[in-house]
C-alpha cells in the first residue's frame, strides 16, 4: 500500500516535470524563432547598409555626348563615323 502510494506520487511528480519542461521547451522555441528573425532582419539591414556605402564610394561617371556603344548620341541621332587611314 505505500509503495503503491509513493510510486503514483512518483508518476505524478513525473507528469508534472514533463508538462512544466514542455512549457520551458516551447518557450525557448518561440524565443529561438524571434532571436533568428531577428538575426535576418540585422543580417538584411547591415547589407542594405553596406549596399549603400558601396554605391557611395562609387565614382560618378562623367558625362559624355557619345553613349558607351558609339553608335547615337544622347539624343538619339546617329553619329557619323570616320574610319582613321
Amino acid at each position: 500500500m505505500e509503495l503503491e502510494k509513493r510510486y503514483r506520487a512518483t508518476v505524478l511528480r513525473s507528469k508534472e516535470q514533463e508538462e512544466a519542461l514542455q512549457v520551458q521547451i516551447s518557450g525557448l522555441e518561440r524565443e529561438n524563432d524571434m532571436q533568428a528573425k531577428l538575426l535576418k532582419a540585422l543580417d538584411l539591414r547591415s547589407l542594405t547598409l553596406r549596399k549603400h556605402r558601396l554605391e557611395e564610394s562609387l565614382p560618378i561617371p562623367e558625362a559624355s555626348s557619345r553613349s558607351p556603344k558609339g553608335g547615337r548620341d544622347l539624343k538619339g541621332k546617329d553619329l557619323e563615323i570616320s574610319i582613321l587611314r
